[in-house]
């Protein structure tokens, strides 16, 4: 079983021929992990698991390391098939905003043209533990400001392009954890960042047969005049809505940074 974004699936099951435990139904299918990890097998099962839910695919692994790295792929594939919605564990309180105020500036999301898109934000709080040499916590790192931003796709126009942009210090790439990339910067005493989920990882849009698979929105990083942020164009309306996280910490240290990737990583 693993768990994205909140939503539990217990129709996929990863293990590894090395003994991670599980409890295998006697009837799973099973497959192999080089067939697992061509794109279109593997899209197969994630795809079985859901189309029939009596049914538990099984992944079987060569050791505990691939095991990891399948998971992920599974949580991907998932995600960009079924969109699960945002955790409203963490999402109980939206409110509507077509501007979020940060000490790095103001966040906006405009079309192409300028013109203003309304999104949800809401706020909530993380800490972030970090361990000296002898693996003690040393000190905690609690979020000054840690938000995410909710756009609701369905009250955009398929085909069209909007940018989700902050007016203050240049972004530069963090990192990229599964599927999500992480923006940052350090100013002021602080460190900032900003996530976005990329639904095509490992696909090109300029190869005819990856953009057919392409799925909810094509995002886009921040190239010369293109504003300061993210950009994404809308593919289709299978997602229903685009999860973003932000927040900043005190501090410019490799604890900061850290932190702050932790937070804003869904």
């Amino acid at each position: 079983m693993f768990s994205y974004l909140g939503v539990d699936y217990p129709n996929i099951m990863i293990v590894s021929k090395g003994g991670m435990p599980a409890d295998i139904p006697s009837d799973a299918a099973y497959c192999e992990y080089h067939q697992a990890l061509r794109l279109e097998p593997y899209e197969a099962l994630v795809k079985a698991a859901f189309d029939d839910p009596a049914k538990t695919v099984v992944i079987v692994c060569e050791n505990e390391e691939w095991a990891d790295d399948t998971t992920f792929e599974a949580s991907s594939l998932a995600y960009r098939h079924f969109n699960p919605p945002h955790d409203d564990a963490d999402m109980s309180d939206e409110r509507p905003a077509t501007a979020l105020e940060t000490p790095f500036g103001t966040i906006e999301i405009t079309d192409t043209v300028g013109n203003a898109i309304e999104f949800a934000v809401v706020d909530f709080h993380d800490e972030f533990p970090c361990f000296g040499d002898d693996s003690h916590i040393t000190h905690v790192i609690e979020s000054e400001g840690l938000h995410g931003i909710i756009v609701d796709l369905t009250r955009l126009e398929v085909g069209k392009t909007y940018r989700l942009h902050l007016d203050g210090p240049r972004l530069k790439v963090f990192c990229r954890d599964g599927n999500n990339i992480v923006l940052g910067a350090v100013a002021n005493g602080r460190t900032f960042a900003l996530s976005a989920l990329d639904l095509n990882v490992g696909l090109d849009f300029r190869k005819p047969a990856d953009r057919a698979e392409f799925v909810g929105w094509r995002l886009q990083l921040p190239k010369g005049r293109v504003p300061n942020g993210f950009s994404f164009t809308l593919l289709d309306h299978r997602a229903p809505e685009m999860p973003l996280f932000l927040g900043w910490v005190e501090g410019t240290g490799p604890d900061a940074r850290e932190a702050m990737e932790s937070f804003v990583i869904a």
